[in-house]
């Protein structure tokens, strides 16, 4: 991981960040991600079916470009005396300038919350 990750605070002080990743694009993107958000997100016991579906949101996420930078953030959101339901949503941001030296860089974000 690098320490050049760009700080993300959430917009609301509720949000916490629970893990955030920096990949380049290779051929073990995917894999990588994978397993870092099934590590990162055991904790919270999710169906299964929920869990697949942020996995896959992040494999479409990441799915574009050749080169350059991905840099996923995942925050989350407890309510008190929630009902176990969770939700989540994913917003894609990109940088990148033809006249720039640097590669593209694409920051991910996923907010997992818990209805009540």
């Amino acid at each position: 991981m690098n320490e050049n990750i760009p700080t993300i605070q959430p917009r609301q002080a509720d949000w916490q960040i629970l893990g955030k990743l920096e990949l380049p694009i290779n051929p073990e993107t995917e894999e990588q991600l994978r397993s870092w958000l099934v590590e990162l997100l055991a904790p919270l016991n999710l169906q299964a079916e929920l869990l697949i579906r942020i996995i896959r949101s992040a494999e479409e996420a990441g799915s574009f470009g050749e080169t350059g930078l991905f840099h996923f953030f995942v925050f989350i959101l407890k309510a008190e005396g929630s009902n176990g339901n969770w939700g989540f949503f994913r917003i894609a941001k990109s940088r990148y300038a033809p006249e720039d030296d640097r590669p593209p860089v694409s920051i991910i974000e996923f907010y997992i919350y818990n209805e009540t």
